[in-house]
């Protein structure tokens, strides 16, 4: 009995070996093939984002732009490919940021550490993480472990074979504009009226996503990179019932975030027929709205804050600084984390 016992501990710490090397040398791999992570040298604005940039900036319209946000991506996973792109491609210049009202709250811990989300993003982000990152997640939720190990093996070694192979950023999964070829507006809205969201009764920021968001901030003012952030257009029933998180976002945005662009879209009164629900633009209303931003990216990347009204063409209205909104200067909300 004790000889077995030796024999299968022998086997497992070769195999742990063995996979170990392995997955080291799949890494290796990654890192110096850089095919994955490039873009063109034509591209100097990088987008990151969730699925609100994902689906409302078509960098097939808006020049000099390369969009890469990813559906329900949190802002370390953000900071992970801002770090690793940039290290890449030097001539990037810009990041366009998805920064909406539902972005700070915190029922949006659950995209780092619930199991659905660490199962589907911590897998596919495992290569860009140094020691920090990787323990800043494990941390919270260690027994998660055992799920990741294999995922992360598979995901690695999948992403070193397109590596291998030369694939690009968009085959190996980091993100990329999504065509949304529908309209589910009325259906979204009798789900908003029956279900409401913990953040818009009870605000309390995400320690996650503050925490990832500075340090996004940090970076690009390190890099000497200008960060814009952006709120993508909502429809209007969703505006009603996330006015709490609205409040809370100025004042954080002010006390914080200052010194960066911020536009905020959320109530420019587009048609119906441009949303895919109540919180997404559809294929035509992404057109709308990316012809509008290239329309005024070179006001942008000027550093002006205020910009002018909209050609006729495009009739929307105006973006502003968030200080000087009317519900911040009227709402005095002490941030609590």
């Amino acid at each position: 009995m004790k000889y077995f016992i030796k024999r299968v501990s022998l086997f497992v710490i070769i195999l742990a070996g063995v996979l170990s090397l392995s997955l080291v040398i799949q890494l290796l791999i990654i890192s110096k093939s850089k095919s994955i992570f490039k873009i063109k040298e034509s591209r100097t604005i990088l987008v990151l984002g969730d699925s609100h940039t994902e689906c409302a900036l078509n960098d097939s319209i808006i020049k000099s732009v390369v969009n890469i946000s990813s559906s329900a991506d949190a802002y370390i996973y953000s900071y992970l490919k801002l770090k690793k792109f940039v290290e890449v491609n030097p001539q990037i210049n810009t990041i366009i940021l998805g920064f909406g009202y539902h972005d700070l709250g915190l029922s949006l811990e659950r995209w780092t550490y619930d199991d659905k989300f660490m199962v589907e993003k911590f897998p596919k982000y495992f290569c860009l993480m140094d020691g920090d990152d990787f323990f800043e997640i494990v941390k919270s939720k260690p027994q998660s472990l055992p799920k990741l190990i294999p995922e992360i093996y598979r995901n690695t070694l999948k992403l070193a074979i397109k590596s291998i192979l030369k694939q690009d950023f968009k085959q190996a999964g980091f993100g990329n504009f999504i065509d949304l070829h529908y309209n589910k507006l009325k259906d979204d809205i009798e789900r908003i009226k029956k279900q409401k969201n913990e953040d818009e009764i009870n605000f309390h920021y995400s320690p996650n996503q503050v925490k990832y968001l500075l340090l996004i901030s940090e970076y690009c003012a390190l890099h000497n990179l200008k960060l814009i952030l952006l709120a993508t257009p909502i429809y209007k029933n969703l505006r009603i019932s996330s006015e709490l998180m609205k409040g809370y976002y100025y004042q954080f945005y002010n006390k914080y975030l200052s010194e960066n662009i911020l536009l905020d879209f959320s109530n420019e009164n587009l048609a119906e027929s441009y949303f895919a629900d109540s919180e997404h633009l559809n294929s035509f209303g992404a057109k709308y709205f990316s012809k509008f931003i290239n329309y005024k990216l070179t006001a942008l990347i000027k550093n002006e804050k205020e910009l002018s009204n909209a050609s006729p063409s495009l009739p929307i209205k105006k973006y502003f600084n968030a200080t000087q909104s009317p519900y911040f200067l009227s709402h005095k909300i002490k941030i609590t984390f």
